[in-house]
């Protein structure tokens, strides 16, 4: 049995609550007309129950399942669930499932009942699950809305990388600015010096004299 849930309760909790109502129904179908008092729906493996929450103003339970089907809808409250009313509507639904009609119903079983004795039962073998001799109707908690944080903008995070990255060529940048004037300064001595310079543009400067250091001299004694 898949359960395709789309509340906000806990998935577990609702297959912990449906497998229990199936595993203890077999022996509540005998006051059923024409259905058989054991065994396991033939459909379990491949069935399908969609959990919703039900529409404004409808009833705060309600479902929908074929004879013999492979699918099944439960519709239940947003706010809170009580956990007896869903059993009692899972039940009723899943005798459906095995091709009950309504006339074949029983009234605790047609009108969903949820102080029936077979919910009772279905309410005391979830209780160990629970632990610590909880109210089995806590199983299913109301569901809290979860907490929208704000998303950091993704533009923030690309603007920090391309800064760093123009950080790194600027470095660069100036290495080879550096190294490229070092290069043209030693060229350019050699193309002073007559040497056939094979670069595009580089030009040597004309040297200008250096002024002669004038030597001092030493003061005459007196």
């Amino acid at each position: 049995m898949k359960i395709d849930n789309r509340t906000a309760y806990d998935t577990r909790a609702l297959r912990s609550i449906l497998c229990a109502v199936h595993a203890l129904d077999a022996t509540s179908r005998g006051g059923a007309k024409n259905a058989s008092s054991n065994g396991r729906l033939a459909t379990w493996d491949r069935l399908v129950v969609v959990v919703r929450h039900g529409r404004r103003g409808d009833r705060p339970f309600t479902g929908h399942a074929f004879y013999h089907g492979r699918r099944a809808t439960l519709s239940i409250p947003r706010e809170s669930c009580d956990v007896r009313a869903l059993v009692a509507l899972w039940q009723h639904e899943l005798w459906h499932l095995y091709s009950i009609r309504h006339a074949d119903m029983p009234p605790s079983v047609l009108w969903c009942r949820a102080d029936s004795p077979f919910v009772e039962r279905v309410v005391a073998s979830l209780a160990p699950s629970l632990g610590g001799g909880l109210d089995p109707v806590a199983l299913i908690e109301v569901p809290v809305e979860p907490v929208v944080e704000d998303k950091p903008d993704v533009r923030v995070e690309r603007v920090a990388r391309l800064v760093e990255r123009r950080a790194a060529w600027a470095t660069k940048a100036r290495r080879a600015s550096t190294a490229l004037g070092k290069i043209d300064r030693a060229l350019r001595r050699y193309a002073a010096a007559g040497l056939d310079v094979p670069v595009d543009g580089l030009e040597a400067p004309a040297m200008a004299a250096r002024p002669k250091k004038r030597r001092r001299r030493a003061p005459r004694p007196a």
